[in-house]
């Protein structure tokens, strides 16, 4: 379990949504990869299984993790995760 709350810092908490979009991103990069030595014959894999946000409003939203991000632009953060405006 992770817990990530928005702040709203004047800005809407826009700047929150994005880190949290970068950091699941981030969590499909590293379903990737491998963590420590011999990713190559298969040790160190992770992967992320039935992840939910649970938004402001209570109500919940199903993750998909494996989100390429090196076909995202670098500036501008992935939204994984879509917040009712």
């Amino acid at each position: 379990e992770l817990a990530f709350r928005l702040y709203d810092t004047g800005d809407g908490g826009k700047r929150d949504r994005e880190c949290l979009n970068w950091l699941i991103g981030g969590l499909g990069l590293l379903e990737q990869d491998a963590l420590g030595g011999s990713g190559s014959r298969g040790y160190g894999r992770v992967s992320f299984e039935d992840l939910v946000v649970t938004l402001p409003d209570g109500s919940t939203q199903p993750i998909e993790t494996r989100h390429r991000l090196n076909r995202f632009p670098t500036d501008v953060a992935p939204e994984i995760v879509r917040f009712a405006a």
